[in-house]
């Protein structure tokens, strides 16, 4: 498989704008659902999200994963890592991090329906994040890309 799949024939754009507020030691927690998409073979399904900054205040260490959905809301897949996205910075509550994800679910069978759903958890001790802060002051937001077979 190349590395820019041509196959990979439509993309689907979600975004979001609002914030959730993860506390020390918080379960995994859902952060934003795309809209419902059709995938006509067994194939990859490509996903990129690009995240704007994030509040910190304390140790914060926030990790995100990827749900797969079926139209039917269960689970179809699961990303079994959660990758760091911010941390606690060394400025005035400005989280460090990459900010961004890129997790490819690979072999998806054909299915009319599929979602993606972006959960996040703050893995510090004594400490808070809010996801998405500065999103309303800036009018920029969370984008995730996702690649997939119409």
């Amino acid at each position: 498989m190349a590395i820019d799949n041509p196959n990979w024939d439509t993309r689907l754009i979600a975004t979001n704008t609002s914030s959730v507020t993860l506390t020390n030691n918080t379960s995994w927690t859902n952060l934003f659902t795309s809209s419902s998409f059709n995938h006509s073979v067994s194939a990859p399904i490509e996903l990129d999200l690009n995240l704007i900054h994030q509040y910190e205040n304390g140790a914060t260490n926030v990790q995100y994963r990827f749900l797969m959905l079926y139209s039917n809301g269960n689970t179809a897949s699961t990303q079994t890592h959660g990758m760091q996205v911010s941390k606690q910075g060394s400025g005035a509550s400005h989280s460090f991090g990459a900010h961004n994800m890129h997790w490819t679910f690979y072999n998806m069978p054909a299915h009319n329906g599929y979602q993606v759903r972006v959960q996040g958890r703050n893995m510090g001790g004594s400490s808070t994040a809010i996801t998405t802060y500065f999103s309303p002051n800036v009018q920029i937001e969370d984008i995730l890309v996702i690649k997939y077979q119409a």
